[in-house]
């Protein structure tokens, strides 16, 4: 996403350029040091993904190896959110709720925003504390609503059909393409006479930790 950011940026950049009375050697100077800016920050950013994707391959093959390696750099950077939802990702990965929970808080605490909020619900809805949930699949940013999925998750995993698919139209309402799959599970909870409730959050829309969770490289 960022790498994507930084190229579409660059090709504003250079149209917005391209009709200006700016001298010619003033806007390639410009887009020169743009691009070589932009080539550092994404290379910035693809190192510190593979740097991270070999952390959660450390934990995928043992856990307290992992657990080991990122509090090493929790002891190095105690304010980072980031690593405070890694490392409650290590413990998800294993369903050790209680511990994923804690590390998640502290991510919380931290960055108010993070998207270890999703993760700590589930963490909440495994471990049976449903206010807790919910009020967790609340708390998103009012421009964020892909909590309505998850809303639409937690009433299916309580066996609440009606108001699963209440939260499934409201997104799909929002953009029926982005959110086409919310339409697929209305469809599939109503035409199906015992459908196969889902048990937990299916997690979407949470970057990386999604694919890494799911020991896809």
């Amino acid at each position: 996403m960022k790498t994507l950011y930084y190229s579409m940026f660059s090709v504003i950049l250079v149209c917005s350029c391209h009709n200006s009375n700016v001298p010619t050697n003033i806007l390639d100077h410009a887009r020169k040091k743009f691009k070589k800016d932009a080539d550092a920050f994404n290379s910035f950013y693809l190192r510190q993904d593979r740097f991270e994707d070999s952390l959660y391959k450390i934990a995928a093959s043992n856990l307290d190896s992992g657990i080991k390696a990122i509090d090493k750099f929790i002891l190095e950077s105690p304010t980072s959110s980031h690593y405070h939802k890694i490392k409650g990702d290590f413990y998800f990965r294993y369903n050790e709720w209680q511990n994923a929970k804690i590390n998640y808080t502290k991510a919380i605490q931290l960055e108010p925003y993070s998207n270890a909020a999703v993760y700590r619900a589930s963490c909440y809805l495994n471990l049976k504390q449903y206010d807790r949930c919910l009020r967790d699949l609340n708390s998103f940013p009012e421009y964020n609503k892909s909590n309505y999925w998850y809303i639409g998750n937690f009433y299916e995993a309580r066996l609440n059909k009606d108001s699963a698919i209440h939260y499934y139209e409201m997104l799909y309402q929002i953009d029926s393409t982005v959110y086409k799959y919310c339409i697929d599970r209305i469809d599939y909870l109503k035409k199906e006479p015992n459908p196969k409730m889902f048990k937990g959050l299916i997690l979407r829309d949470t970057g990386r930790a999604t694919i890494r969770l799911s020991g896809i490289q």
